[in-house]
């Protein structure tokens, strides 16, 4: 395990490196040993360091679209496209269904409109 822990924000703020705490051990047998003084120490987080991760905006942004392009393409090639008969067979029922619901709001609207004007 590493010395340090360091923890970063996400979009290339600051990044705060923390000193890990020293691991206590217990001994096995505790009557053997007496138990070690506390020492006045000051609190990890008051030894934590800033380093500046700072990016110019622009660059930053050529690395973010960088990153979206890279993804685009892994999740494209994921995709299962269907084959040529399919799609045929599903666009002829699209413009079917787009025409009949047409017809049907078009009746609608042609017998309310001779509805509306009777009165």
């Amino acid at each position: 395990m590493s010395a340090q822990r360091r923890t970063a924000t996400k979009r290339g703020g600051t990044a705060t490196v923390t000193p890990a705490a020293p691991k206590q051990t217990t001994p096995k047998d505790s009557r053997a040993q007496p138990p070690a003084k506390a020492t006045a120490t000051k609190p990890a987080a008051s030894k934590a360091k800033t380093v500046e991760t700072r990016l110019h905006p622009v660059k930053r942004r050529i690395e973010s679209l960088q990153r979206t392009y890279r993804e685009t393409r892994a999740e494209m090639s994921k995709i299962s496209w269907p084959d040529q008969q399919t799609t045929r067979n599903l666009t002829i029922v699209v413009i079917g269904l787009s025409i009949v619901l047409g017809l049907f709001l078009g009746g609608i609207d042609f017998i309310l409109l001779k509805i509306l004007e009777h009165l």
